[in-house]
């Protein structure tokens, strides 16, 4: 596996905005090039230094297990046993009742069956809510523990305040949060890894100069692994319609009329590749998901409208940044998506030409 974290291909141009070519920038977006999710990388002058340093094996990639949300209900027993184990632990040091030791731990899998199962569902239709169909194993443990378990750590932690103060009980309860999460998901991963029946994909990530990348392998199978943007600064990512709009609006130049038009025309195109339709269709009926995503965009650029006088009056660095991220997360984030990258695109051409 070690010769698989090294040499991968560049991130596919579908990804960029604009490209370097023959001493020319050219357009890497293609109206027929759309997926499930589009990554756009904004036009900028370091992108090649962080695949420089990932291939050259400077950066430690981070290993990231992945599973199917419909499996999540295989990780109950795992994690009940184990907070089942910690809160008998953590009552035989307390009250020092040895004996009662398996007694304890009867009832406490009992009660923690029923909250881990509820956890889980909570946990679940959650991922089915957002539109994911695979869910990554460490959050997904830690998110069904903290559920389960920050009630008994909040009542051992009012007990702690009763007997020795504000203080040590908040440090207790911070401490308790911390440790016990962790060790807990620390040990069902473990669990999981050697579980047969759970089917597992393991995929690594590299976090460079406030981004993220990651891997998926090529349509060849015998070709190296092929690099791909996932998050951070400079990189926004985009659903079939939201790509399609920004590539709209490069081939009009920002006029909103003309690239209206031309998404019109590109309505007889298939809006994606028959091998992604189904989970596109899914998404789209996720009427919950789709009316929350629509709300959220109302509300971050009423929330810009509201900002945008402030930050002019207070002249804040902090303020505009605040504006500037609720834009691209507003109903119109496409089209200031657009303004960013052909600022980039500028700033770029500048410095090749001195």
């Amino acid at each position: 596996m070690k010769e698989s974290l090294i040499n991968f291909k560049s991130p596919d141009i579908r990804h960029f905005y604009a490209y370097q070519h023959g001493g020319e920038f050219i357009s890497g977006l293609n109206v027929d090039s759309v997926n499930i999710e589009n990554t756009i990388i904004v036009p900028t002058d370091d992108i090649d230094e962080d695949l420089k340093v990932i291939d050259e094996g400077l950066v430690k990639p981070k290993e990231l297990i992945y599973f199917f949300v419909r499996s999540i209900p295989m990780l109950n027993t795992q994690i009940t046993i184990n907070v089942s184990l910690m809160c008998v632990l953590i009552d035989v040091i307390y009250y020092k009742k040895y004996l009662t030791f398996l007694i304890a731990f009867f009832f406490d899998f009992i009660a923690f069956s029923l909250l881990v199962f509820a956890a889980s569902w909570i946990v679940k239709k959650f991922y089915y809510f957002i539109g994911e169909t695979r869910a990554r194993l460490s959050s997904t443990v830690f998110t069904i523990t903290l559920l389960v378990t920050l009630l008994p750590i909040c009542s051992y932690g009012l007990k702690f305040v009763q007997k020795w103060g504000l203080f040590s009980g908040l440090i207790y309860s911070i401490f308790s949060v911390l440790a016990v999460l962790s060790l807990i998901t620390f040990l069902t991963n473990i669990n999981i890894k050697s579980h047969p029946e759970i089917k597992k994909e393991i995929k690594y990530e590299w976090k460079i100069n406030s981004r993220v990348y990651g891997t998926h392998f090529s349509e060849n199978e015998n070709d190296k692994p092929v690099l791909y943007p996932k998050s951070g600064r400079s990189f926004y990512t985009l659903n079939p319609i939201e790509y399609r709009t920004l590539v709209a609006y490069q081939q009009t130049r920002g006029d909103r009329q003309k690239a209206k038009e031309l998404m019109t025309s590109w309505h007889t195109k298939p809006l994606v590749t028959e091998k992604i339709r189904r989970l596109w269709s899914l998404e789209q009926f996720n009427l919950p998901r789709r009316g929350g995503i629509f709300l959220f965009r109302i509300g971050a650029s009423l929330l810009c409208i509201f900002l945008k006088p402030i930050a002019e009056q207070t002249k804040v660095k902090y303020w505009d940044i605040s504006v500037n991220w609720l834009k691209m997360q507003g109903i119109n984030r496409v089209f200031w998506i657009y303004q960013e990258c052909e600022a980039g695109l500028k700033r770029l051409s500048s410095m090749q030409e001195i």
